[in-house]
């Protein structure tokens, strides 16, 4: 038995290609979907069909709230900064931090700057899994532009935001882990002449292997049967926990799919199993 995969393939139209082609070769059954044509896509399967999802976070919801399908792996709110900082701790990128609702943001500028803050830097990021606005390093003098920025994006006032001390970044990697480690690969390195050569498909270091390792078999947190953590390297070579996400609505960037496909295969298809 093999799972049909559904696949938005405009929202990364890099990787959808790469897993494609490997959906193919495995004859693993999909279906490329187009976005916004959702109910559609729906009413073709059964509800309690056997499915892995791949695509936009506005889809991923509409599944989970009308389907039973047995693999959309986008547990939002176990995404949520709230709710896995406390069980990351000390690997945490942003381990010296404050949560406080956006509203809050303005009134507390001085607090935030002198005691979580860093050369008059600040790093400011929803809490959401839905990243209502992108993380950014802002200053005490941009302070009220960025809010500006920020509030374009409708926030509420009682939205929590994470304010916590910038950090020089080397290099980061997104990683595809169940219970183990699936694939990988670097997305960013502080080096611009890393991006002139062809980076199409990439292998994890082993000392990148070995930490997500260790954080697997130290930290109780499962929060999908597949799901991503992005690691970071810093200027001072130590690592450290970027962010979790989602499986099905996160970038593969240049991750070998081949392990990926067979892997994610035999999760939706024992998970369906244990549902029926």
């Amino acid at each position: 038995m093999k799972p049909t995969w559904l696949i938005e393939a405009d929202v990364f139209p890099n990787e959808c290609g790469r897993l494609i082609a490997e959906l193919a070769r495995q004859e693993v059954p999909y279906v490329v979907c187009k976005v916004g044509k959702y109910e559609e896509y729906i009413k073709d399967f059964p509800d309690d069909a056997c499915m892995v999802f791949y695509g936009s976070l506005q889809f991923a919801s509409i599944l989970r709230r009308q389907t039973n399908w047995s693999g959309i792996y986008c547990n939002l709110p176990k995404f949520e900064c709230l709710y896995y900082y406390p069980r990351f701790g000390q690997y945490l990128l942003n381990s010296n931090y404050a949560m406080l609702p956006f509203g809050e943001l303005d009134r507390r500028k001085d607090w935030l700057f002198q005691n979580i803050g860093s050369d008059n830097q600040l790093f400011v990021r929803p809490s959401s899994g839905y990243k209502t606005f992108t993380g950014k390093v802002t200053n005490a003098e941009n302070w009220e532009k960025d809010l500006r920025l920020f509030g374009f994006y409708d926030i509420n006032p009682e939205e929590l935001v994470v304010a916590a001390t910038p950090s020089a970044i080397k290099q980061e990697w997104r990683v595809v882990v169940s219970d183990k480690v699936i694939s990988g690969s670097r997305y960013f390195v502080n080096d611009p002449q890393y991006w002139d050569t062809d980076h199409s498909v990439e292998t994890l270091p082993d000392f990148v292997l070995q930490y997500v390792n260790e954080i697997l078999a130290t930290i109780k947190y499962q929060p999908d049967p597949c799901w991503t953590i992005d690691i970071c390297q810093l200027e001072s070579n130590e690592l450290k926990v970027v962010e979790v996400g989602s499986f099905s609505c996160a970038g593969m960037y240049a991750s070998d799919p081949e392990p990926i496909v067979a892997e994610l295969n035999l999760i939706s298809v024992r998970q369906w199993k244990e549902n029926h």
